[in-house]
């Protein structure tokens, strides 16, 4: 499971990526909220502004790519396990005693 740290959350975005999908909405919606565009992005990266559009649409491209990617938006990547999630239980619980 990856997640991209001190991330904006749009509702239409999911908090944690499973599937390449999600990623591409994360990367996409904080490409966004930094002001840049996919041209400005595949720049930087040194890559075709497609390249930088299928990263978004979930398609296979390579991990140099995204890593580049994401530091040029100013992001990093977290990789967890999928084993129990004691922060997501604490907010479900908390939720549960309001």
């Amino acid at each position: 499971m990856f997640e991209i740290t001190n991330m904006t959350k749009p509702a239409y975005v999911p908090s944690r990526a499973r599937t390449p999908l999600d990623f591409g909405q994360m990367f996409c919606a904080e490409r966004k909220a930094v002001g840049m565009t996919q041209l400005q992005v595949a720049q930087s990266v040194g890559c075709r502004r497609q390249t930088i559009s299928d990263l978004e649409a979930g398609k296979n491209i390579g991990l140099l790519t995204i890593f580049t990617a994401l530091s040029a938006i100013g992001k990093t990547i977290v990789i967890q396990s999928n084993d129990f999630d004691l922060e997501e239980l604490n907010l479900f619980l908390e939720s549960l005693a309001e």
